[in-house]
Parts: C-alpha cells; sequence; structure tokens
C-alpha cells in the first residue's frame, strides 16, 4: 500500500459543485481503486485559490520537508492554486522534497503532450481566476461610484441595512444573496461627536477612554476603546459623509502573507455626500491640525531618561540594574509603564547562563526613593553648613 496525502480547497465562489466532502470523496474513490492510503487531509475551508497564503497549504508545503509521502492528491489541479507563480513556486518546492502533485480526474502523464496539457489547464484556471477578480473589481467598482456597500463592515458610527427597490423589496445578487447599503447608526455617532468635541477640548486619550466606558460605549466588536481605535475614528475622512472606496491595496508581505499599502491617489474613488454625515469638515481639519501637532510633540521610547540606570546593584547576583518599558493592559486600554531590571532577569541571555530571580522595580517609585534619600543627606543641618561655607568661599565673600 503506497501512502499519499490529500489536499482539498473550499472556496466561496465555487461552493456548490466542489465542496470539500465532494472533493474528498473523489479523491478517496481513487485511493481505494488504485491501493493506495490517504494518510493525512489537508483542508481549507473559504479559502481564495489566488494566494498562498492558507493555512492547511502551507501546513501540507511545511510537512513535505521531513519526506514522509510523496505525492499530494487533488481533484482537480485549481484547488491545488489557481495562480500560476504559486503553482510553479509549490510545485518546484515539493519536487525538491520529493512529492508530486497529481489530480484525480485530470490524470496528466510525465509525457511531453501530458506535460503541456498539464500547464495549458494551469494556464486556463489562472485566467479564470484573474478574470472573475477584474470582474468583481468591475461590480465593486460600480457600487462605490454610486455610493453602495460592498460588503465590508461599516465605520463605527454606520451599519449595515437591507438594500430596497422602488416597491420596498429586499434586493438581492445573482446568487441570492442578500445586498445592504450603509445607514446611520444613531448611538454610536453619539460617540463619534463625543471623541471629536473632546479632542478639540484638549482631553487626553485615557480621559476621552475612561468617559466613553462610563457612558457605557464600546467598540463594533464590543470591546474598551484603546487609542487605536480612537485614532481610527478620528483620522477617517468618511465621518464628513465622504464614501471611499480602494483607498488601500493589497500586497504580498516579506512573510509571505497579504498586507496593506495606501493606493494611488488617482485610483482611490471618493464620493461627496455618499454617506450620512456625522462630523463637518471644518470639525474634522481641526482635529487633524490638533492630532499632526501631537505626533510631533509625543517623545519616543528612546527619550526615557533612566536616572540610575548602571547605578542600582542587584542584591540576588550583583548584576546592575538598567532601564526597560514595558507595555500593559489597564482597565481594558494599553498603557507602558517604565522599569529598572536586573540585567540577568532578561531573557535575551547567552544559553547556559541561569536568570535572576529579582524582581523588577517601577521607575517612578525607586527614582523618588533615592532622591529623598540623598536629600536627607545632603541638605542635613551638617552638610548644608558644609555647602554653605564652601560656596561662600568660591564667591570670595
Amino acid at each position: 500500500m503506497y501512502k499519499r496525502q490529500g489536499y482539498c480547497r473550499f472556496s466561496s465562489d465555487n461552493q456548490r459543485n466542489e465542496s470539500i466532502d465532494a472533493q474528498k470523496r473523489a479523491i478517496q474513490n481513487y485511493a481505494d481503486e488504485n491501493n493506495i492510503i490517504v494518510t493525512n487531509w489537508y483542508l481549507d475551508y473559504a479559502q481564495s485559490g489566488t494566494s498562498a497564503d492558507r493555512k492547511e497549504f502551507q501546513k501540507m508545503i511545511e510537512a513535505s520537508k521531513y519526506r514522509n509521502f510523496s505525492m499530494v492528491l487533488v481533484h482537480k489541479l485549481d484547488r491545488f492554486s489557481r495562480d500560476r507563480d504559486d503553482t510553479i513556486t509549490y510545485k518546484v518546492q515539493l519536487k525538491r522534497n520529493g512529492v508530486k502533485v497529481f489530480s484525480v480526474t485530470e490524470r496528466f502523464d510525465d509525457s511531453p503532450e501530458g506535460v503541456l496539457m498539464e500547464a495549458v489547464v494551469e494556464g486556463i484556471a489562472a485566467y479564470y481566476s484573474k478574470n472573475l477578480a477584474r470582474e468583481t473589481l468591475k461590480g465593486m467598482t460600480e457600487n462605490a461610484y454610486n455610493a453602495k456597500s460592498n460588503g465590508s463592515v461599516p465605520p463605527y458610527g454606520y451599519r449595515l441595512v437591507p438594500r430596497l427597490d422602488s416597491s420596498g423589496n429586499t434586493v438581492c445578487n445573482k446568487k441570492g444573496a442578500k445586498l445592504h447599503d450603509i445607514a446611520l447608526d444613531e448611538e454610536k455617532a453619539e460617540a463619534v461627536k463625543l471623541i471629536y468635541a473632546r479632542v478639540i477640548e484638549g482631553k487626553t486619550y485615557p480621559e476621552i477612554i475612561d468617559e466613553l466606558s462610563e457612558k457605557g460605549f464600546k467598540t463594533t466588536r464590543g470591546n474598551p476603546f484603546q487609542t487605536s481605535s480612537l485614532l481610527n475614528i478620528l483620522r477617517n475622512e468618511k465621518y464628513t459623509g465622504t464614501y471611499v472606496f480602494n483607498k488601500y491595496r493589497k500586497k504580498l508581505a516579506r512573510s509571505g502573507g497579504i498586507s496593506k499599502e495606501p493606493n494611488e491617489e488617482d485610483k482611490i474613488i471618493r464620493v461627496k455626500d455618499g454617506l450620512p454625515k456625522i462630523i463637518d469638515d471644518a470639525t474634522f481639519e481641526l482635529v487633524q491640525k490638533i492630532l499632526n501637532a501631537r505626533v510631533r510633540q509625543t517623545p519616543g521610547i528612546n527619550y526615557v531618561d533612566y536616572l540610575l540606570s548602571g547605578k542600582i546593584i542587584c542584591g540576588e547576583c550583583g548584576s546592575a540594574f538598567t532601564g526597560e518599558r514595558q507595555r500593559k493592559v489597564y482597565k481594558g486600554r494599553v498603557e507602558y509603564r517604565t522599569y529598572y531590571r536586573c540585567n540577568t532577569k532578561k531573557a535575551n541571555l547567552p544559553e547556559g547562563k541561569d536568570r535572576c530571580a529579582n524582581t523588577c522595580i517601577r521607575q517612578d517609585e525607586i527614582e523618588k526613593f533615592v532622591l529623598s534619600e540623598i536629600s536627607k543627606v545632603v541638605f542635613s543641618k551638617k552638610n548644608f553648613d558644609n555647602i554653605l561655607e564652601l560656596y561662600l568661599s568660591l564667591i570670595h565673600i
């Protein structure tokens, strides 16, 4: 019996004809007919074939390095990938690890004709995917010019409502899914107005967060507000009633995942008065100026001055204490606090060296204590008289 692996991918645009169960059944039938044991299944649910950033797919590629299997069975080659570059890249990587990709329904052999036919099928799959993406973008662009929802979650302060035709009936797409429009969420819109007003009043982010918490406001996901969620609201021009689409484009990150970066200005679609207005233009512009000023005034991490760094000696191991900045979550929000910590307590020690068990010390507490003790010594009656006498001699009085 030969040991093989099975890979199946479920994509939302092709779910009716090639579900996970149908793919597994076809692969298993082929395996039974050919005396093959499928020892493991890698199943990606609702994952696009245009990207290799699929959890189970990457697990399969990683597992091939151990050479525990020699073939991956797929229902069709487009289940492996619809991107021509990804298909070539990962097939080569699997081949180096002694693994072949085999389609149980397309049956390509190793003859020149078989290799050519396989390349043609892969090219057709890539064309289908790119053409589908183009047609999808065309529909989304048309929605954008008409300030219609493209299905994404609207910004805080707005909500999705069913789209209705002139007769009051719910509008659906070709697949029968209900379409939605963006409407105002009155309650959350009040929170947005409060945030803008408090920034103009000069309130700090923690003060605004505390007020939002006291009034019972939470984020769209039901979590307490944090500085990052405030900034997302304060920087979002959609609150001025401007519908914005295609502001960011997807980019392949170095890690292999997908990241976003700002799009070219001429590719961004903006529709003035395409959304219910929550913040007027003058208020939005004023807040942007305030935020930009705060960014220039906010010191970075390297500006923290640790007065006692290297001067505190650990009573446990004899090493020096140095300054350290730590991220803490306090009352649902992120804060940064500064400490002094023993050098041999830190995690980045050479292998084999024991970490010190001594605790870290809050910077403000230890510096206040040390300065207090210095003051007691320096400004004692005896030392004060000596200092005064020395000072008078220096100025020749």
